[in-house]
């Protein structure tokens, strides 16, 4: 096409050139080598947008001067969704008529809750099985830091002290690890040995989802750039358990992986430090490990190769636990197994898959924010 393209030109059928998804395919080889997709190059987000934004507010006007018309729709459409954000945070959208009829016949009609700002998380469900993905997805707005928060709702059903807390999710090392968190965060900058105070031992509120928010405005973003994600430590998800994987900050971008590490979340949740009066966002996590001192990218995938730490003492089953704070999370992260070459078991699960292998590769073919954290 670019060798012969000049034929209408000649012909009289155009006048110039400037059509940039032919321009597009010069570019494809190398932006699949680099991505893993022809970067840029898929319509399907602006078309639904265009849509939302043009196309359904055009045919709502009357075609005379339609411009003013579809900004005002354009406008309550927007005020609309915000208005009934605000309702389910308060659960005032919760099941449908004929159940809120039966409820009110009955006397049993649910609390309305305090509306307790914009702030918060508008879509989290308290029901365990109900919790999903609804929010993730481009965010509307200008460009901000990442930014990680809990659901607004905890869950009830765990106990609040840490002893019964550690019993009742089967993490044994919970303890000791919440409270050199504690000590770590108290006493930042101390030169002196101080024991970390065993006295704490709640109350403990725990969550089942956490969402982040962070920069890529090469994905699914908004106007401003931004994605939202949600991360789940949820034994109960659909019927199965889903303990998510996500890149952590731990260090120096010249370090391997740029400082990352990636980490598994087995458990969201926050206490009260009375030390500086305000509710501690944390995870408790297990970590995927370079497997040698000197880490590199495998030759043939170009990937990072991690593997599970290992409990030296052998009383953690999933390994040896830590307490990390929320904000250390940058996003969620994508681990594929180092396959062998035998046959996968019939009995195995797709929940297994975290499990089941000794070595993962740490994919940064999802999206381009992924590749940009790992190059």
């Amino acid at each position: 096409f670019h060798q012969l393209r000049h034929i209408f030109i000649t012909m009289g059928v155009r006048k110039d050139f400037s059509l940039p998804r032919q321009h597009s395919l010069m570019h494809y080889a190398n932006a699949i080598e680099r991505f893993g997709s022809p970067n840029g190059t898929c319509t399907s987000q602006t078309e639904a947008k265009h849509k939302e934004a043009v196309k359904h507010p055009w045919r709502r006007s009357n075609h005379n001067k339609p411009l003013p018309q579809m900004v005002l729709t354009t406008a309550r459409l927007d005020k609309l969704g915000a208005l009934r954000r605000v309702f389910r945070q308060r659960g005032m959208l919760s099941g449908s008529v004929i159940s809120y009829m039966a409820q009110q016949f009955a006397g049993k009609l649910p609390p309305i809750l305090p509306w307790t700002g914009a702030s918060t998380d508008p879509g989290n469900v308290p029901d365990g099985d109900s919790e999903g993905d609804d929010d993730a997805g481009p965010v509307s707005g200008p460009r901000m830091k990442t930014n990680v928060w809990l659901a607004a709702r905890h869950q009830t059903n765990y106990p609040s002290n840490l002893a019964t807390l550690a019993g009742f999710i089967q993490q044994p090392g919970f303890p000791h690890a919440l409270r050199a968190f504690i000590h770590e965060q108290n006493h930042p900058h101390s030169s002196h040995h101080i024991p970390p105070d065993d006295s704490f031992d709640g109350p403990i509120r725990v969550f089942h989802s956490a969402k982040v928010e962070y920069y890529a405005p090469s994905d699914s973003c908004g106007m401003g750039g931004m994605h939202r994600e949600v991360i789940h430590a949820n034994p109960n998800y659909g019927g199965s358990c889903r303990f998510d994987t996500v890149f952590v900050s731990v260090g120096d971008e010249a370090e391997a992986m740029n400082g990352l590490l990636v980490a598994r979340v087995w458990l969201l949740f926050s206490y009260f430090d009375p030390y500086h009066s305000k509710d501690v966002p944390c995870a408790l996590v297990t970590w995927f490990i370079h497997p040698s001192d000197n880490p590199e990218r495998d030759k043939d995938t170009g990937m990072w190769k991690l593997q599970r730490e290992q409990d030296v003492d052998g009383e953690q089953p999933v390994g040896p636990v830590q307490v990390i704070h929320l904000d250390t999370i940058l996003r969620g992260a994508h681990l594929l197994p180092c396959y062998g070459s035998g046959f996968l078991p019939v009995e195995l699960k797709h929940t297994d898959s975290l499990d089941a292998w000794d070595c993962y590769f740490v994919n940064h073919f999802i999206d381009q924010h992924a590749h940009e954290l790992l190059s």
